[in-house]
């Protein structure tokens, strides 16, 4: 039997309907896995406005992050959205070091999120967890409490990779 990951029970521990907060989980995961039912696709445009994005750029090799970079166009969404080369090398060191990244209205307005990295066995970035909320519902210190919930989905996750 070919490995499976299977996340419903880490979008259970995640989601709190009741405060509209979703999880988003973009994962490599055997489309066969309950026969393709619960099968998450994202559309996922530049990594610079999203935390997923910033997540797989942050812990990137800096050699693959420049590389990635070099071809990246920082278009802007909102007025929050990081444009400059500058302030995103910056805001991905702050992403690295502290282990999570942020999205206060960059991808859209009136949405927030917070995101930890999916780590492989080759210690590489292979996928990203989020928690997203509209802003008048949570404030990012409400989200910083799902960063622990978070982390132990995205260790789960990483140690049943191939």
């Amino acid at each position: 039997m070919p490995n499976r990951l299977v996340m419903p029970p880490m979008t259970t521990r995640l989601s709190d309907p009741e405060d509209h907060v979703t999880a988003d989980l973009i994962a490599y995961y055997e489309a066969r896995a309950r026969g393709g039912a619960g099968l998450i696709t994202v559309e996922m445009g530049s990594p610079h406005y999203t935390s997923l994005g910033k997540c797989l750029l942050a812990f990137l090799s800096e050699e693959e992050r420049e590389e990635m970079l070099s071809h990246l166009r920082l278009e802007r969404l909102t007025p929050r959205t990081i444009t400059d080369t500058e302030g995103l090398h910056e805001e991905l060191l702050l992403t690295r070091e502290r282990g999570y990244a942020t999205n206060y209205e960059e991808h859209e307005e009136g949405v927030r999120a917070i995101g930890v990295p999916v780590i492989g066995h080759h210690n590489r970035p292979v996928a990203a967890l989020s928690v997203a909320t509209l802003t008048f519902r949570h404030s990012m210190e409400d989200l910083l409490g799902y960063v622990p919930l978070l982390r132990e989905a995205a260790g789960e996750i990483g140690e049943q990779l191939p």
